[in-house]
């Protein structure tokens, strides 16, 4: 019940922005496997593993 009253609007919207984001978060991740995504991040990389562009 505690979840409702935060989402109703007592401590302003920040329990909706934070339900959002962690969707886009998951999102992104979906993306990447079965988008037009997967062949940017196959040739860019990503932070912790570079892409074919970039290793010889």
């Amino acid at each position: 019940m505690n979840f409702n009253y935060l989402l109703a609007g007592t401590l302003s919207i920040n329990p909706v922005l934070f339900t959002l984001s962690i969707g886009i978060i998951l999102a992104w991740k979906v993306a990447g496997y079965i988008g037009l995504d997967r062949f940017a991040i196959l040739s860019l990389g990503t932070l912790w593993k570079p892409g074919s562009i970039f290793t010889s």
